[in-house]
């Protein structure tokens, strides 16, 4: 039995590959993770957590995309590599808030991270994670 996908998540912005839309449940998983630590006022002890796990899923997760990319000659790969790049520069500036906040709750780093990260979330899947699973389920790499 599958796994109820987490709050946010909804039937139009899967992009009907199993792998990517997986990871993208994933993520949005820690993004609903951090909204109910700010709404519990505990978000000084999972921030630290978050940042870890968006940090290490975008190595992972860009990773598949980008080698699917260049497998399947993706012409819109320019493009999507630099909002990777722009999503990896979001989070080593949110590692260096944390490192300077000397806050024990980080309510304001805590949500500025949650706004910022589901606005980019949705722009880019919907965006260009949708063209690149179109190109990738017509050229056959949805592995």
């Amino acid at each position: 039995m599958d796994a109820a996908p987490p709050p946010g998540w909804t039937p139009g912005i899967a992009t009907g590959i199993a792998w990517q839309d997986q990871d993208h449940q994933q993520l949005f998983g820690a993004l609903a993770r951090l909204e109910t630590a700010i709404a519990s006022s505990d978000q000084g002890t999972v921030i630290d957590e978050i940042l870890t796990f968006i940090d290490e899923y975008g190595k992972t997760h860009f990773g598949h995309e980008e080698h699917c990319m260049q497998v399947s000659a993706f012409p819109g790969a320019e493009e999507h590599l630099a909002q990777h790049d722009a999503f990896i520069e979001m989070v080593v500036d949110y590692e260096q808030r944390r490192k300077l906040d000397r806050s024990q709750s980080r309510l304001i780093l805590s949500d500025d991270l949650a706004m910022e990260l589901r606005d980019w979330l949705v722009e880019h899947i919907q965006g260009l994670d949708h063209e690149l699973a179109a190109h990738l389920k017509a050229t056959g790499c949805t592995e």
